[in-house]
């Protein structure tokens, strides 16, 4: 089995008890299954995560990752994206 395979499987070995057996165990001693959708502020809230997640990305971790990777990195950032495969791609330095 390749290492992905096993990261994959792992994932729904947590992910199935974690989410799944105890969102039932409420639903069925509760009625509710305990998630409740925001009722105000949830466009506002959605803005402030985006700007901390981007902040955080550019400023902290992005040269983090160059200072202790170099131009592996940068090569690895010109064809990934910042969030999503191909998408916000950084230009290699040349």
């Amino acid at each position: 089995m390749n290492p992905t395979s096993v990261a994959v499987v792992l994932e729904a070995a947590f992910a199935v008890p974690a989410f799944g057996v105890r969102t039932l165990v409420q639903w069925r001693r509760t009625g509710s299954t305990g998630v409740v959708p925001p009722r105000r502020g949830a466009i506002g809230a959605l803005a402030a995560l985006v700007v901390g997640l981007e902040l955080q990305v550019r400023f902290v971790e992005e040269p983090y990752l160059r200072r202790g990777h170099g131009p592996g990195y940068e090569r690895y950032a010109a064809r990934a994206g910042r969030f999503l495969p191909r998408t916000g791609t950084r230009k290699v330095p040349g």
